[in-house]
């Protein structure tokens, strides 16, 4: 998932150890595209920058890094953004949906996301409100949002693989966002910039991914099938990967100035 994946997004009552590992990881295998397309947003420069859907607030403690801004973080599970708040104490951290943000309008020259459109229950709704919280010249980033329906792998696992999608929608995500994307960032009327990247996953990488992800995999298929499927769908993927498999999913990203 994260850079591939959907995020461990359902509110929780704290943040497990797998899923603060998750997120880093996920941040670490997507850094070299951020840092594009920081460059190409010029975040150098901006002085109030919101993460929207920050999570454990690791794109945050980078955006601070990256930015010199003043960063505020927003996420609507309250055990995430404590989670954040101690872990990132130099930024600000705010308890609410994107879709409903307590910020006045022009509040920031920024807002950045990260894997995080794929689990807004109203994209459309979301991106009002980022457009309107942004102050003329400012710019909205999609750094990272997968499209499932993309998916290559060797061996296949269709079970695995369509169980997690199913699972996925079931939870309220859309794993197909990353096409939709650049309709999102025009129809916001942004003047927008768009691409794909994609990474092939391979190797003891893959098998050691599996170990990180298996909380948030069990929590996908259990949503699409029962436990005995989901066991036997989770043990196959183990295997193949132990075995060399190859993956990958397109990373769709989108940067629109206001």
């Amino acid at each position: 998932m994260s850079a591939s994946k959907a995020n461990p997004r359902p509110d929780s009552e704290g943040v497990s150890p797998q899923a603060a590992e998750f997120f880093e990881k996920q941040a670490t295998s997507t850094a070299p595209l951020r840092r594009f397309l920081y460059r190409k947003a010029f975040l150098g420069r901006r002085q109030q920058v919101l993460d929207a859907g920050c999570g454990t607030g690791v794109i945050s403690a980078e955006l601070s890094r990256a930015t010199g801004a003043k960063v505020t973080g927003l996420d609507s599970d309250a055990a995430m953004v404590e989670f954040a708040a101690r872990a990132v104490p130099g930024a600000e951290f705010v308890n609410a949906r994107v879709e409903d943000m307590p910020f006045g309008d022009e509040s920031f020259d920024a807002v950045v996301c990260h894997f995080f459109l794929l689990w807004v229950t109203d994209p459309r709704q979301a991106f009002s409100e980022m457009v309107r919280v942004l102050e003329p010249g400012g710019v909205l980033v999609a750094c990272a949002e997968p499209d499932y329906g993309g998916l290559v792998e060797y061996p296949e696992n269709p079970v695995f693989s369509r169980g997690r999608i199913e699972g996925m929608t079931a939870m309220g995500a859309d794993p197909f966002i990353g096409r939709k994307l650049d309709a999102l960032f025009n129809s916001a009327g942004l003047r927008t910039k768009s691409g794909v990247s994609a990474t092939l996953m391979h190797g003891s990488r893959l098998a050691r991914d599996l170990d990180i992800e298996k909380e948030m995999l069990e929590r996908e298929l259990s949503s699409a099938m029962s436990p005995d499927e989901a066991a036997s769908a989770l043990a196959k993927e183990a295997e193949q990967r132990r075995s060399g498999k190859v993956v990958t999913v397109p990373i769709f990203w989108a940067i629109g100035f206001k």
